[in-house]
């Protein structure tokens, strides 16, 4: 079955929902909704399964965004900001286990795994910028995190390089996110990574990877734009 964009999802939700599409085949995504409603209600998921698409992009989804969507169609957003917030936190410890289980510890055979845990801790407010440091298989040593600024987050190559020498890490993986929600790598981005790249190479650290997390699930990889 050829999965369905999160814009066909929201139109098919839609329509099943106001009696468009009586005979429709059911959706195995709509899973989601009852995983949703778990968490946050039944009202409330529906909303936010209709405006989002599934439940990938509502753990996510900015609170922001989570709190507009939820005044928009008339719900406290309070309790279920709350819930969702104690949920992320558990998401976040889940996929953190599942990244150093599957696949042998594996980081790079975890790839669709790595990005859910990368975007539960994007922050929509400011950067932030993480270093995952991995083992001669690609296992996850330490995973370190630097809050910035709206739009800038200071990133040192020597302390990386000396980080990943105290931990012994043989590869590296960097991810920050962009407030504007456009993950399109900068000339700083770009800059910054090559920096990181040539430091490394000096003391045998490879940089798997550079990932820009943006807005509703979008994201930038530096290695699949050859750059």
């Amino acid at each position: 079955m050829t999965a369905l964009t999160n814009a066909e999802r929201q139109a098919r939700w839609r329509a099943r929902h106001s009696g468009e599409m009586p005979n429709a085949e059911p959706e195995p995504d709509m899973s989601d909704l009852a995983a949703v409603a778990e968490i946050t209600g039944a009202a409330a998921a529906g909303v936010l399964i209709e405006a989002m698409g599934d439940i990938r992009a509502i753990l996510a989804a900015p609170v922001a965004q989570i709190d507009h969507v939820l005044r928009r169609a008339g719900i406290d957003p309070v309790p279920v900001k709350r819930r969702l917030a104690a949920i992320r936190t558990a998401v976040k410890a889940h996929f953190r286990n599942e990244l150093r289980d599957s696949v042998n510890g594996s980081v790079i055979d975890a790839w669709d795994k790595l990005l859910v845990y990368l975007h539960l801790h994007a922050d929509e407010r400011q950067e932030h910028f993480h270093a995952l440091y991995l083992d001669r298989k690609n296992r996850l040593l330490a995973h370190d995190s630097t809050p910035g600024t709206i739009d800038h987050c200071a990133v040192y190559p020597r302390e990386i390089v000396r980080r990943a020498l105290e931990l012994g890490a043989s590869a590296l993986i960097l991810c920050h996110n962009h407030p504007s929600g456009d993950p399109a790598p900068s000339k700083a981005d770009a800059t910054m990574t090559q920096e990181v790249r040539k430091a490394g190479a000096l003391v045998g650290l490879t940089l798997h990877d550079h990932v820009i997390l943006g807005a509703g699930g979008r994201y930038a990889s530096f290695r699949a734009l050859g750059l």
